[in-house]
């Protein structure tokens, strides 16, 4: 099963509870989170080493293609990755391409 971090499992499952909680009580921190359905568990584990600083979860953002001419600035393409000025979050952002069409 796939999960995407922000909307959940990809596919129908029946097995999964997903949701997104603040860590230690931090509204600032929050994580996705999966559980089996039905369970009581509130317990997170996460890999030895993790630190919500440095994961994707305190960086990720996310534009739909609709939306980039108006939330981020082109700036130059190099090395495989099309960079661009983020007006949300007032840094560069990075998109890897499959092909060199920019949207």
């Amino acid at each position: 099963m796939v999960v995407d971090q922000n909307s959940g499992p990809l596919a129908p499952c029946e097995w999964i509870e997903f949701g997104h909680i603040s860590l230690g009580g931090d509204a600032q921190k929050r994580i996705a989170a999966c559980r089996l359905k039905g369970s009581a568990s509130s317990t997170v584990i996460m890999p030895d080493g993790w630190q919500f600083e440095s994961s994707l979860s305190a960086s990720y953002g996310f534009t739909p293609n609709a939306m980039i001419e108006k939330a981020l600035k082109f700036l130059r393409s190099e090395d495989g990755l099309d960079v661009y000025w983020s007006e949300l979050s007032g840094k560069e952002v990075y998109i890897g391409r499959t092909n060199r069409e920019r949207p």
